[in-house]
């Protein structure tokens, strides 16, 4: 009896070192997904993923990891169905929402960009990179006019990134090229390459080399 259950348990222990094993690698996997992302390495990063179990794949975070290559890639329609499935799988999930909008923003469909981006912040108001990207899909279709009515009625914080963001899109836009160069090198004096990249990345839209 006492070697029953010896064996029970031995074999209880071993049954939960395996998941654990198997979860560390699943987010080994992951981690290495990312990495592979933020290096701006897609096509290992789909690898890196493919390596997963498939119900681990088909999880919010996954997918959304899936679609943000895909859409490096220009693989538009891929990286659209894999937002959805995350969304499917999560409707809370705000990234794979917020990745839908800029889907169509890279598509350079400024009017469905907006409107996702609006009812994105709909639910999740105040979000900075949104507010940005609504002012920048402005400078990108309206007049300077009306870009300089919206720098004064976007609600950001003082001092944030997004507002200097857009007190920049603004200089670029006036043609002020030496003083955006300027306020360019501040933020970048001020803030992580891991925070401006992603800002200073969306300034290609307007014909600015950032680099």
């Amino acid at each position: 009896m006492i070697r029953r259950f010896t064996l029970m348990l031995l074999g209880a222990v071993l049954a939960v070192a395996s998941a654990l094993a198997q979860e560390d690698d699943m987010i080994g996997k992951l981690g290495a997904a990312r990495s592979a992302l933020a290096a701006k390495d897609y096509v290992r990063a789909i690898e890196w993923l493919d390596q997963m179990p498939l119900g681990e794949q088909q999880q919010p975070v996954a997918l959304n990891l899936r679609g943000a290559a895909l859409t490096e890639l220009k693989r538009w329609q891929e990286a659209g169905s894999c937002f959805e499935m995350a969304l499917e799988r999560s409707p809370s999930y705000w990234p794979a929402r917020f990745n839908l909008a800029e889907l169509d923003f890279q598509q350079k469909d400024y009017v469905e960009s907006e409107r996702k981006y609006r009812a994105f912040l709909g639910v999740y108001p105040g979000n900075e990179i949104a507010l940005y990207k609504l002012f920048l899909i402005t400078a990108l279709t309206k007049p300077v006019l009306e870009l300089r009515q919206a720098l004064q009625e976007t609600p950001f914080p003082a001092h944030s990134i997004a507002l200097r963001m857009c007190q920049l899109v603004l200089l670029i836009r006036e043609g002020k090229t030496g003083e955006a160069r300027h306020l360019q090198n501040v933020i970048s004096s001020i803030y992580l390459p891991d925070l401006t990249d992603p800002y200073f990345e969306s300034l290609d839209f307007l014909g600015w080399k950032h680099r």
